[in-house]
Order: C-alpha cells, then sequence, then structure tokens
C-alpha cells in the first residue's frame, strides 16, 4: 500500500471510527485530516498501539477539549496499526 492510500485510509478511520465530535453523519469527511500527517510519522515510526491511542487522546483534551475516550483511542489505534501490517 502506498503512502498516498495509506494516508487515506487514516483519515477515512478517524471518520468514521474515532469521531470524538460526533460528525460522521454529516458530510465532513476532511473534519480530521490535520491529525493524519502527525498519527502516519507516529505508525511509521514504530509507534506501538499505546504510543498511538495516547496521541489520539492527547487530539482529544489538548486540541478539542474533551474528556477523552481511552477505549475508543485504543480500538482505533489497533486499526490504524493493521494498515500498517497489511502493506
Amino acid at each position: 500500500m502506498n503512502k498516498k492510500v495509506l494516508i487515506e485510509k487514516i483519515d477515512i478511520i478517524l471518520y468514521e471510527d474515532w469521531d470524538p465530535i460526533g460528525i460522521y453523519t454529516t458530510n465532513f469527511l476532511n473534519e480530521y485530516s490535520g491529525y493524519v500527517p502527525t498519527i502516519y510519522k507516529k505508525m511509521i515510526s514504530g509507534g506501538d498501539k499505546k504510543g498511538l491511542s495516547d496521541l489520539l487522546l492527547k487530539f482529544e483534551v489538548s486540541s478539542m477539549g474533551l474528556s477523552g475516550n481511552r477505549d475508543r483511542c485504543d480500538l482505533v489505534a489497533s486499526k490504524i496499526l493493521k494498515l500498517k501490517n497489511d502493506r
């Protein structure tokens, strides 16, 4: 899987599975695209599930002002890492 496809798939996972602000039923597909480069870099540099989950949780709490949902972040981190393994 090339870089472009991988980035697109991460963006879709963020929109469909992470979606901390609850916009999945709207047409704001690119709402979380700004987070993709950081997540991609973390993933390809050997980031593990905990590291990716911590990053997602940081985005939820620090960037969005939410309380954060560790379970959701863990699930999404696993899905993102699966993409890396499927390459």
